[in-house]
Formats: C-alpha cells, structure tokens, sequence
C-alpha cells in the first residue's frame, strides 16, 4: 500500500476559498489585538509642557518650510488626540470559524458568501478529513462549529464534553462513487475492474481518519478484493486529494464523493450503497466558542430549504427524518 508520504504525491494548485484542507488555521487577529485590551492614548506632551515648549531651538529655515507656526502644530495635535479619543474601540467582530469535512468544500464555498451577505458575519472555513478536524477539536482548536462527514465522531466528541449537548444534527447522506481518468484513458465501470492491469493506481482517502476512505474499504472488502489491491491503492489526506490524484491522471481510478466527482475529466459509476455502512453526515456546535449564536445559525441555515437545496445541487441526499439518540459504530 503506497502512504500518502509517498514521493508520488501530487501537489495541487486547486487552493481552497478560505483555507488549507486538513489544517486548523486560527483566526487573524487585527494589528491592534483584542479590542477589551485597548485603551485611550495619551494626549500628546505639547498639549501639556514637553516636547513642543522645547522646540524653540528648531530652526528659522524649518519654520519657513513648513510654514505652521508652533502655537498651532500644538491645536492641531490636541484636536486629533480630542478625535483619537472619540473614534470606536472596538475591533472588528470575530469571524464564524467553521471545522468542515473536505467533501463539503464546493458546497460551503457557495454557500459562505450568501451566509455573509444575509447576516454580515465573516465566515473561516477549514477543510480537511473529519478525522482530523476532530483530532483537532478534541485538542483544543478554538472552531465554532464542526461538521462531520460521519457522525460518529461529533458523537465522541460530544461525549467528550467538546461539542454542546443537543446540538448534534444530522445535516446530510453522503454519496460514495466510483471514479477513473479520462486523462488516463482506462474507464472503470465497477469495483472489479479495479483489478485490470491497465489500471495501475487506485487513489482513496485514508480510511483510518477520513470516512469516505472507511466507505471506500469497507465496500472494497465486501465485493472480496480489498487484498488484491492493496499493491495499487493510493492513500490520500482526505477526499479532496483523492479527487485531485484522479481527476490530474496520475492515478487511473479512485473512490471518491459524488459531491467533488463531476466534471468532463471523469467517467463516474455508482457504488451500491449496500456494500458500506451510510455516510451519514452530522454537524454540532463547539463547546466554549465565542459564536455560538452564529454557529447555530449557520447550521439552520445548512438545514434550511435553501441550503438542503444547495446541497443536493452537489451532490449529497437529504438526511433521514430521525436523529437516533444511540447511534451506530464509530467507523475506525
């Protein structure tokens, strides 16, 4: 099996919108720093005695060139303090940071800016596998929201006291397919025909922290050639990179989600959903963040008419009804 470390990995010039995949990336802070640790400046020391009542030694050639006598350098000193002092302290509000699964990177990148444009409230999301994100989470990075590709890891989380209790919903069923290169010029109709020599490199998510990998595994074990492919099998950060190996040629097929899989690059078949566990893909809010009301209302927004609609645009299908209170096996 070829890691991801490998020297064939491929680098990307597709950047995400907001930021790197995988990586937690805090917010940027103004050059100011928090606004509570701001306070008003002093007024400058010609209002009171100091630097100006000294400069009676400048000279005669400096007066004449900038033309300002000193009595008035010294009010209009005071009055731009008068006005310092009068202008907000405050910074600019936070940004929404949003944990998000790399799946749901063309969707949130649409659905980003109309959040903004609604509520005024600048959105950071970070891409990359749910596993981790959670990781992440779990460690302490200061996201405000999260939103899993499987739901079992908002679920551990919130066991962990990481995510707010009764937060957690079920916002969409994700979509495993299975893709090959037209650049590579081998199409792959089923799982079996992973196994033609022409196809030299199948490329999957890691399964051990990427749910679309565990899917991909798990349906590849079933149809009984998980083993003979293992010489061939690519292994990528996420689902994100999965679809750039493919979609760039350098690897003939891959599994990946329907939500990335579209374009003329590729032929793309479906995988019988009966072969793996359901991707059922769940958000929550973090515990402590400082925009929890925003979060909350991102989220309804991703379970909005608009947003569902948005979603299923890229591919995803609409979440079940229910949200069982003892959900299923975390996918290893």
């Amino acid at each position: 099996m070829i890691p991801h470390e490998d020297p064939f990995r491929i680098r990307s010039n597709h950047a995400p919108r907001y930021s790197s995949p995988g990586r937690y990336s805090p917010p940027e802070l103004g050059a100011g720093g928090p606004s509570h640790g701001r306070t008003l400046p002093s007024p400058p020391s010609g209002c009171e005695s100091g630097s100006y009542a000294r400069g009676e030694q400048s000279s005669l050639t400096h007066r004449k060139v900038t033309g300002i006598s000193r009595r008035a350098l010294v009010a209009g000193s005071a009055f731009a303090w008068v006005l310092n002092s009068l202008s907000p302290t405050e910074a600019a509000p936070e940004p929404l940071t949003i944990a998000a699964a790399s799946d749901l990177q063309g969707a949130f990148n649409e659905l980003g800016p109309l959040f903004e444009k609604a509520t005024g409230t600048t959105v950071v999301f970070s891409f990359g596998s749910t596993g981790n994100l959670a990781r992440q989470i779990e460690n302490g990075a200061p996201f405000d929201a999260f939103f899993a590709a499987n739901e079992s890891f908002v679920v551990d989380l919130e066991r962990k006291g990481r995510i707010v209790a009764s937060s957690r919903r079920l916002y969409a069923l994700g979509v495993l397919v299975l893709a090959s290169s037209r650049r590579a010029g081998v199409e792959v109709r089923d799982l079996k025909g992973l196994l033609d020599p022409r196809v030299k490199r199948v490329a999957l998510a890691n399964p051990d922290h990427a749910p679309y990998g565990a899917a991909a595994r798990e349906a590849l074990r079933a149809a009984g050639i998980w083993d003979a492919l293992q010489p061939k099998l690519v292994l990528a950060e996420n689902v994100r990179q999965a679809y750039q190996f493919v979609e760039s040629g350098n690897t003939e097929a891959g599994m990946l989600a329907r939500s990335m899989s579209a374009g003329p690059q590729l032929w793309r078949h479906a995988v019988s959903a009966r072969l793996h566990a359901p991707l059922r893909q769940a958000a929550g809010i973090v515990k402590g963040s400082r925009q929890e009301a925003a979060a909350r209302a991102f989220l309804a927004r991703v379970l909005s008419k608009e947003g569902q609609a948005l979603l299923q645009r890229h591919g995803f299908q609409p979440p079940p009804k229910s949200l069982p209170s003892a959900p299923g096996k975390r996918v290893p």
